[in-house]
């Protein structure tokens, strides 16, 4: 819930509850909150995922530091319940997660207030991080020339290569 902040690790699956927290009832306007640093500059997607049929309706959100929100995502696709929203991060700087109970106001909570929250979906979920790093260019092989008037051709493969991403 919103009383603690967590730590959240990339590649780790978390499982929380809206509506409880440590065992106690905490009602339909609990926020979970989870912090992160970045281990360095990328892309991090944060999803979530129900646990089985009447788990939550999560709604997402993403912030940096001072509070201020990144991203947002209520639903995935039409049929589904489950959030995922994506983010540039830099190395070493602080993000926060908040995953609520989607709702007619999910957005409307102040990350910075204790107890935000509004009324949502109860119920549990899960989440994880994913990061992916920006592609490393080095050199695969000594630069050619083409002759002029010669044709010169580039692929993906070539590409991909020099992108160490094949």
């Amino acid at each position: 819930g919103n009383k603690a902040v967590r730590a959240a690790t990339i590649g780790a699956t978390v499982e929380g509850s809206l509506g409880t927290d440590g065992g106690f009832a905490s009602g339909t306007a609990d926020v979970d909150f989870y912090k992160l640093t970045a281990p360095s500059n990328g892309r991090l997607t944060v999803t979530t995922s129900v646990i089985e049929a009447f788990s939550a309706d999560t709604f997402l959100r993403i912030f940096d530091s001072k509070g201020v929100e990144l991203a947002f995502n209520d639903n995935i696709s039409e049929d589904e319940r489950a959030s995922e929203a994506s983010v540039s991060v830099l190395r070493g700087k602080v993000y926060y997660i908040g995953i609520n109970g989607a709702g007619e106001n999910a957005r409307a909570y102040n990350p910075k207030v204790a107890n935000p929250g509004v009324a949502g979906s109860p119920g549990d979920y899960q989440f994880s991080l994913t990061f992916d790093h920006p592609p490393t260019l080095t050199t695969v092989a000594n630069l050619a020339t083409a002759d002029q008037g010669q044709p010169f051709t580039i692929t993906h493969a070539m590409l991909a290569a020099a992108a160490n991403e094949a």
